[in-house]
């Protein structure tokens, strides 16, 4: 396990959407440790799969998170749980965030990850309290920092 904190840019949707697939994966893989019910409820795209999650697809996703959860302790688990919960929250203000200013349509922000081993591959969640860096409007790139 290592943690690091990255830089990313994010459209609307896809703050939208990672805040609903880190409830999925919390709710259905974390919580009710189901596979196949974790597969069908993530609707992310691939390509915010890879960039987050460092999985090409839902089902590598998922396969990672189940996979993970059984092969830990349960003092790992309540560990990754714990900075999983904290990386949703975050997830969560963000979405907010964007919400109440419709002006941005893009947001660079610094996420923390954590990101554990699977079967040799990287697997990584937000793991904490993001840093919005900048936002981004019809008139171009303000800074927040």
């Amino acid at each position: 396990m290592r943690q690091y904190a990255t830089t990313l840019t994010l459209s609307r949707r896809d703050v939208r959407d990672l805040m609903h697939t880190a409830n999925v994966i919390y709710r259905t893989g974390i919580k009710e440790m189901n596979k196949d019910l974790l597969i069908s409820r993530i609707s992310a795209t691939n390509t915010l799969i890879s960039l987050i999650f460092l999985k090409s697809n839902k089902v590598a996703l998922a396969t990672a998170v189940i996979g993970l959860l059984l092969n830990m302790s349960v003092n790992e688990k309540q560990m990754l749980t714990n900075l999983f919960i904290d990386g949703m929250s975050f997830c969560e203000d963000l979405f907010y965030f964007m919400d109440e200013n419709p002006e941005y349509d893009l947001v660079r922000v610094e996420l923390p990850f954590v990101e554990y081993k699977f079967d040799g591959e990287p697997v990584r969640f937000v793991c904490g309290e993001g840093v919005v860096k900048r936002v981004h409007t019809e008139d171009g790139w303000i800074s927040l920092e």
